[in-house]
């Protein structure tokens, strides 16, 4: 959780309006479903309904735009934060011991930087773009409740099964690592 904390104050810091579109890109692709929903039900005898294309080209740029502006917020947030972590090593550098940091090697610390870097700078985004995924299945599932109740309760409990499977999918996948690591340490030589 301090992960999250630490892109919220980044967000923050760079203003708000991140929040503003996240919602707007929720909201857009909910109004994408509930337009093609509405589709369903056209009659095509009635010619061409030049009001729900305009709604569904509208609705589209919408969402295609507050996308890219979080996309590009997030990825400027995630930027900053491996800019920060990279001054904060260094600066951990230049007060460690020298002897230790040669034991370690230039181009293990390198490597981890770069990599661990890489990884800060993209998590915000897909950290963001998992959240207007659940503020858009929470939006979903309201509008499919409004259209039948036993078809909202049918997928909540389906989305629960899925999350406790994979939750118990990383689990046993952590247990897996954290055993071959405890094997690994025990034979240092590769003899495993």
């Amino acid at each position: 959780m301090e992960f999250v904390t630490v892109v919220h104050r980044a967000i923050l810091s760079s203003g708000r309006w991140v929040y503003v579109y996240v919602a707007l890109s929720s909201l857009g692709t909910l109004g994408v479903a509930i337009l093609v929903n509405t589709v369903t039900d056209y009659d095509p005898a009635a010619g061409p309904d030049y009001e729900l294309f305009a709604a569904f080209i509208l609705v589209c740029a919408v969402t295609v735009m507050s996308r890219g502006e979080t996309t590009r917020i997030m990825n400027a947030v995630g930027e900053g934060i491996a800019h920060h972590m990279r001054v904060q090593y260094a600066r951990l550098l230049k007060e460690a011991d020298l002897v230790q940091v040669e034991m370690i090697g230039q181009e293990k610390i390198k490597s981890t930087l770069a990599r661990n870097a890489q990884i800060l700078a993209e998590s915000p985004a897909v950290l963001t773009q998992g959240v207007a995924s659940a503020v858009t299945f929470v939006l979903a599932t309201i509008y499919v409740a409004t259209l039948s109740m036993m078809a909202a309760i049918l997928v909540v409990a389906l989305t629960i099964v899925v999350v406790l499977a994979s939750r118990l999918r990383t689990q046993r996948a952590r247990d897996a690592m954290a055993l071959g690591q405890k094997l690994k340490n025990a034979h240092p030589q590769g003899s495993v």
